[in-house]
């Protein structure tokens, strides 16, 4: 059975739907009209877009994630090198003979016949180049070397670096003119080092910074801090990126740090990063304002409590996710075959003095609902007041109020809050809105100065008349 103007059976035949334009779904079990279906009521995720949009911001952008090991080649490039990832140790065996082939001696190592005194001389040029990295060169400060000596012994520092320091002093050790350039390469190696290690604090420190500064949106599957290659920023990687080359390129004196630095502000323009979570928080003002303020704005309906012989304290009544504002009961009763009868407000504590059971006849409201006396048997509490609002967390979740009206506020508002010049003119709009609101809510009562004859005041008589009579 469905249509308009369908009467919805609650308690009789009396309550009947609102007229609709057209036929609309009804669930008779409640007694509410699938408004969202025919698009009156807005979700929390529809009048957010509506607000973001009219302030010509970005409404969906697009979020990419972004790896540890993508945010450190990025960043390493922006700088100019390679990112010196985590090395791989390497034994003393295959360094040594990787060392004999770059001094010239690549036949012996083939045939595996090593110069007499080599193979010792070359396993000291390696023990002593790993500790001479950590003390001379400070890589690898703290760390304790593992012995190095035999063949299966791994290197415990960087082994590219242990072998670079090697071959440039094997190469000075035989009096090779290219000694000077590999101990240039080191040098330059270990800068790489150095800065990668930076990379990896600056692109948490990025992470974190915009984490603190911003309400961003987050990813399940996110990680703060990023230790690992494969673990996924937190927030958008975009905007993580963007921020550790700017703070590593402004470590490192690169003049184009402020570029990068504007591009990041460009961003935030564009949207700004905590721009979802600030409108939420706006839409829910300006609804709650309207509700506090404007009373003709909210909804009136009857509520049933069914009691329980020897108890007293009831919970608030919930419907469709919404309970009875408790703050603004406007009628209170019993009902007791067929027959109402008010509820006094307010319980005075010397009524506790009787505990005798009966008919309740005073009603409170503190944390639960509580009537007295406490009920003899069972008896049908009624109460007729104001929806509460329902709760505006999920994307899904539907406005309480007027759609428009919590729209225009909930703009104006938004306006205001980035500095937009006419936050004003939304102001002005939303409140002659909410006045057509409240002057609509008058339904069919008319109230027509003039129609009424008021007979003239007479002036009083005092006591004893007036002096000068």
């Amino acid at each position: 059975m469905g249509g308009n103007n369908a009467p919805i059976m609650v308690n009789g035949g009396n309550v009947y739907d609102s007229p609709l334009g057209y036929d609309a779904p009804i669930k008779y079990d409640t007694g509410q009209v699938d408004m969202g279906s025919i698009g009156v009521e807005w979700s929390l995720k529809k009048c957010r877009e509506e607000v973001i949009l009219r302030l010509g911001f970005v409404v969906a952008p697009v979020k990419v994630q972004r790896t540890f090991a993508q945010l450190r080649t990025a960043v390493a490039t922006s700088l100019g090198f390679n990112y010196v990832g985590e090395p791989v140790p390497r034994t003393m065996k295959a360094l040594r003979s990787d060392l004999l082939r770059r001094l010239g001696f690549s036949a012996q190592v083939a045939e595996g016949a090593w110069p007499p005194g080599m193979k010792e001389l070359l396993t000291n040029f390696l023990t002593e180049a790993q500790e001479a990295l950590q003390h001379q060169y400070r890589l690898g400060v703290g760390t304790a070397l593992q012995p190095f000596g035999e063949d299966d012994d791994l290197t415990t520092l960087d082994p590219w670096a242990v072998f670079l320091l090697a071959l440039a002093n094997g190469k000075a050790h035989h009096g090779l003119p290219d000694a000077k350039a590999y101990y240039d390469q080191l040098a330059g190696y270990i800068s790489s080092v150095a800065k990668s290690g930076d990379i990896d604090q600056i692109i948490n420190t990025a992470q974190d910074s915009l984490l603190q500064r911003y309400a961003m949106d987050r990813y399940d599957d996110g990680s703060a801090p990023l230790l690992e290659p494969e673990d996924k920023t937190l927030i958008d990687g975009v905007a993580v990126e963007m921020q550790a080359i700017a703070d590593a390129k402004a470590k490192y004196g690169q003049k184009d740090a402020e570029a990068y630095y504007g591009r990041l502000q460009e961003m935030a323009q564009r949207r700004p990063f905590d721009l979802d979570a600030m409108v939420n928080s706006i839409i829910r003002d300006a609804q709650d304002q309207l509700y506090q303020q404007y009373s003709d704005l909210r909804t009136e309906r009857w509520w049933t409590i069914s009691c329980v012989p020897g108890a007293n304290l009831y919970d608030v009544p919930l419907d469709l996710d919404q309970y009875l504002d408790f703050r603004r009961i406007t009628w209170a009763g019993i009902l007791e075959d067929d027959q109402w009868s008010p509820l006094i407000a307010g319980i005075d504590p010397m009524l506790y003095t009787s505990d005798s059971l009966r008919k309740p006849a005073y009603y409170q409201v503190t944390a639960a609902i509580e009537i007295f006396p406490v009920p003899d048997r069972e008896y049908v509490i009624k109460l007729r007041g104001h929806l509460g609002l329902k709760w505006l967390n999920a994307d899904d979740d539907m406005l309480t109020l007027s759609s428009r009206a919590v729209f225009l506020h909930a703009l104006a508002n938004a306006k205001a809050h980035y500095r937009q010049p006419d936050a004003g003119n939304y102001m002005q709009q939303a409140q002659s809105y909410v006045r057509q609101l409240i002057a609509g809510a008058h339904g069919t009562r008319r109230y027509i100065p003039g129609t009424q004859q008021v007979p003239p005041a007479r002036r009083p008589i005092p006591v004893g008349g007036w002096p000068e009579t």
